[in-house]
């Protein structure tokens, strides 16, 4: 027998075509690395608290950090205030069923929903619809909402038309001063604000502007241009002091995730989400968020297919699942719609009205089971075949309630992904027994094996994996 040899955790997400090679993934893990350590840890997501059931689907939450700000929200077509209890206090109504862009000034909040525009006086209370500019032309439907330097930006339905507002008043849009993309026009998706600078997103080209400062028309072109069209509004997100986002080559096709580095685009999305990508029905109804925890960066890009998260801290994709899915099969998608940062946590709110705060007390999803899964690259001794005696696990773990265990269950795959062993379960212990190694022995032979090993219950802390094997005759 072999010595016990380190299995290496493969924390990027990449699930190959080729026979034999890695299927490695996390799937509500992402990866952890020390300062000045080389190997990584994985590190299980936080569990969820419910706050409040609202109506669905929770379409967007929205923090006003001004002092005496408050919590808004729009649940199915309802706008209004939450209190710390996440009870609605009913403002008004937004059309439609689609996902909120909020933009707030000094006064007022503009919200766009269901292609209207609706702003809300903050001092008063009023809340209107706007349906006109300032010279009482009708203003087309609204898709997108940005503000730089207290001035708010509209994209529209109208072709690649945008507007712009009055100083600190979203309800005086000037009819005059609307303007239209110049370099290839096409239909506006959305505007974002980058650095200080609006950004209009079109279905094929992205182009920045800047603050030229003239009276009448104050923002001017940048002479600059990619070949990447935007794909789908919602996954369009400020993130990392920059912006990705779906995208598609405006020339060959192909759909990507993308990130501004200066004024270029760059491809940050590897083969293995590109595939995910190409198997969507509807990629323009994909959605992204961003979140924060432990000083990790999320984006969270869902998909009809699967979600994958990007963290800016490692540069590594992994997976985002929600609930439970049987062993072997793909992970279903996230059902998050909307986060907002609200008293020092992530509040979570998803396509089933569910409002959740995120937090490591608790190891399930406000009662749905949360599984924190690893499957580690293919181990082999080049075309021989490999006798597995035994896999061990280091972890470190928060574990069960005081009745019932957490558990943690593995799997052997072999033959290049065509051969899954049964699941086999350990449990971890009740409420402060701490077991910080599990072992499972016999694990038989082949000529690659790769492990799956899932968590639920606890919060997944895994260390490294080790394996005791002997290489046999040529299989």
């Amino acid at each position: 027998m072999g010595a016990p040899t380190v299995v290496p955790l493969e924390p990027n997400y990449a699930v190959s075509r080729m026979m034999g090679q890695s299927v490695a993934a996390f799937v509500n893990v992402f990866a952890h690395q020390e300062p000045g350590k080389q190997t990584f840890i994985a590190l299980g997501y936080p569990g969820e608290v419910l706050v409040a059931q609202q109506a669905a689907p929770l379409r967007g939450v929205y923090t006003d950090e001004r002092p005496g700000g408050m919590i808004y929200a729009v649940a199915g077509s309802s706008f209004g205030t939450l209190d710390a209890n996440g009870t609605l206090t009913t403002l008004g109504t937004v059309a439609g069923d689609d996902l909120i862009e909020w933009e707030a000034n000094a006064y007022q909040i503009a919200i766009v929903g269901g292609g209207n525009l609706y702003v809300l006086d903050v001092p008063t209370g009023v809340f209107s619809q706007i349906t006109a500019t300032s010279s009482g032309d009708a203003l087309p439907q609204v898709t997108s909402i940005a503000m730089v330097n207290s001035t708010g930006i509209l994209a529209t339905e109208d072709s690649d038309r945008w507007y712009y507002t009055d100083l600190d008043d979203f309800r005086t849009i000037r009819s005059l001063s609307s303007a239209r993309a110049e370099s290839r026009p096409d239909p506006l998706i959305a505007v974002r604000v980058i650095k200080g600078e609006p950004w209009f997103f079109g279905t094929r080209t992205i182009e920045p502007y800047t603050n030229s400062g003239e009276a009448n028309f104050p923002f001017s072109r940048r002479p600059v241009n990619d070949d990447y069209g935007a794909v789908a509004r919602d996954t369009i997100r400020n993130f990392d002091n920059s912006v990705m986002f779906l995208a598609k080559d405006a020339y060959a096709g192909g759909l990507a995730v993308v990130r501004a580095q200066g004024y270029q685009m760059a491809r940050v999305s590897g083969h293995a989400i590109e595939r995910l990508l190409e198997k969507c029905s509807h990629p323009e109804r994909a959605r992204a968020i961003t979140w924060a925890i432990e000083g990790h960066k999320f984006y969270t890009l869902i998909t009809e297919e699967g979600s994958v998260t990007y963290d800016a801290a490692t540069q590594l994709w992994h997976m985002t699942a929600f609930g439970n899915w049987s062993h072997g099969a793909f992970p279903p998608p996230s059902r998050w719609t909307c986060q907002a940062w609200v008293n020092g946590a992530n509040w979570f709110g998803d396509e089933a009205g569910r409002l959740t705060r995120a937090t490591f007390d608790v190891t399930d999803s406000a009662g749905t089971t949360l599984i924190q899964e690893v499957v580690t690259p293919y181990t082999g001794a080049v075309g021989r075949k490999v006798g597995t005696y035994a896999l061990e696990c280091d972890l470190e773990v928060g574990l069960g309630t005081p009745t019932e265990a957490a558990q943690i269950t593995m799997q052997k795959i072999s033959e290049g992904g065509k051969v899954v062993s049964a699941p086999r379960s350990r449990g971890l212990g009740l409420q402060g027994r701490w077991a910080t190694r599990v072992r499972w022995s016999r694990l038989g032979t082949a000529r690659d094996a790769a492990f799956r090993v899932r968590v639920s219950g606890a919060r997944m802390k895994l260390v490294q994996l080790f394996v005791e094997v002997e290489p046999r005759g040529r299989g």
